[in-house]
């Protein structure tokens, strides 16, 4: 860490202290973005100089400033520079609405015991889905299966 010493000589022998430069184990160089600096404003035309810090939705919302600031590939940059959405949640953006509404707690689900109850419920009823699941996939694969095997017989006949 700077600041720290590498050895403390006495000041009567005539030398100074030696600074230690470098880097900790544990030392982490922060990570700016491109547009970290467009989110601190100082207001040059007052005396006492105000710095603003704006956040990334005003920066959103003020997309033609931001293109009036740093230019339109910026801007543009800024706007698409959207993360991907979680599994979780790509999962979620498929499901019906009744789904949806089957795995949202009821408000009047408030003591420990209804929780417990409800998510014991919620549990059953993705066991239950799995279990659909799995047997489609079962019936798959039996069904391939099947014409795998009727095609190798069909292709023995053939040959013979």
């Amino acid at each position: 860490m700077i600041g720290k010493f590498n050895s403390l000589k006495s000041l009567e022998q005539g030398s100074e202290s030696i600074p230690n430069v470098e880097p900790d184990a544990f030392a982490v160089a922060p990570q700016f973005d491109s547009t970290e600096e467009l989110r601190v404003e100082i207001d040059e035309s007052d005396e006492t100089r105000p710095v603003r810090y704006t956040s990334d939705v005003r920066l959103i919302l003020h997309t033609k400033d931001l293109a009036s600031r740093a230019g339109l590939a910026v801007a543009s940059k800024f706007g698409q520079s959207k993360q991907s959405a979680s599994q979780i949640q790509q999962i979620m953006d498929k499901m019906s609405d009744d789904d949806l509404l089957a795995t949202v707690r009821s408000r009047h689900i408030q003591a420990p015991s209804e929780i417990i109850a409800w998510s014991k419920e919620l549990s059953a009823y993705a066991e239950n889905l799995e279990s659909q699941a799995q047997e489609l996939i079962d019936a798959e694969n039996v069904k391939q299966e099947a014409e795998k095997a009727a095609a190798a017989s069909a292709g023995a006949a053939s040959s013979e």
